[in-house]
């Protein structure tokens, strides 16, 4: 599992902002990725990359894996399109997704065996299943929004120990009400604000921690 950097995209278009000083950056983790984790089956070895952490270098630093899964925004696709081939050279299968992808599903297919079009933790088991199998589709698209009841608590420990900005983070409220028509959000979590529960109680305001040892253990701040 990847994050592509947006750094590199700098870097190969000429722009004078170097690595070393992105990666001082201290990014927020994106949860994205650890919650496909823990949907992934339990007898499936995860690795864990994010580029602006742990640079990829496409030569000499690719690791052997047997499937390859990318998320993808805008601003990060030349680069991640170009991890992608690198892997699918070393005759590795590829799959792309996120925001970029589920808009332009067939310019990303040209970099990927196959591409998750829109939320993909319904799909996850069943893409990973098509793999042992060899049967793995060209696209997978659920129907609708997933619930979010069945969303588990993501695998942080999938995540490096140190270099992200140190407050953790929860998805709550996944959608916008709003009608930016520069923004991807509302086209790809839905139009109206979707709350996660936890049990009876809604996961928003102060129910957003689960408890105060979870607080303290993990740094989580009430106005994130």
């Amino acid at each position: 599992m990847t994050i592509p950097c947006k750094g590199c995209w700098d870097r190969l278009h000429g722009n004078r902002t170097h690595r070393s000083s992105r990666r001082r950056e201290c990014p927020g983790l994106q949860l994205a990725l650890p919650i496909l984790a823990a949907l992934t089956p339990p007898d499936v070895e995860i690795s864990f990359t994010d580029d602006l952490l742990t640079p990829i270098d496409l030569q000499k630093g690719l690791k052997e894996a047997d499937l390859v899964g990318v998320t993808v925004l805008t601003k990060t696709a030349f680069w991640a399109y170009q991890i992608a081939d690198g892997y699918r050279e070393k005759g590795v299968p590829v799959v792309l997704g996120g925001i970029h992808p589920s808009v332009l599903s067939e310019e990303a297919k040209g970099h990927a065996d196959s591409v998750v079009i829109g939320e993909a933790e319904v799909m996850w088991s069943h893409l990973i299943e098509d793999v042992r199998t060899n049967d793995l589709k060209p696209f997978y698209s659920q129907e609708g929004y997933t619930d979010l009841s069945k969303i588990p608590r993501p695998r942080r420990e999938i995540l490096p120990t140190k270099g992200y900005f140190p407050v953790d983070v929860v998805q709550a409220t996944p959608g916008c009400p709003f009608r930016c028509e520069f923004y991807s959000v509302r086209k790809f979590f839905g139009n109206t604000c979707r709350f996660r529960f936890i049990g009876f109680e809604s996961l928003s305001g102060a129910n957003l921690i689960q408890s105060k040892k979870y607080e303290r253990s993990s740094g989580v701040s009430r106005d994130c």
